[in-house]
């Protein structure tokens, strides 16, 4: 059993697919309930302690609204 192969650096379409950009995520709380069993990084997500797009713009907002002493 002969196997092939493949060359180095990953391309597709002449790109290097480790560089691309893929853009913003969008992430809600139960994804990130869901697999911070296994992720070992940040304290504050596996403690939930952080904010989703949506509940940032919300506080961004309302924080605006809050007059200036």
């Amino acid at each position: 059993m002969v196997l092939k192969l493949p060359k180095s650096g990953i391309f597709v379409k002449d790109r290097d697919i480790v560089e691309a950009d893929f853009g913003p995520m969008r992430i809600n709380r139960t994804q990130v309930q869901k697999f911070s069993i296994r992720h070992r990084g940040s304290v504050r997500l596996s403690s939930g302690r952080y904010y989703t797009e949506d509940e940032f713009e919300d506080r961004k907002k309302k924080n605006f609204k809050e007059p200036l002493p």
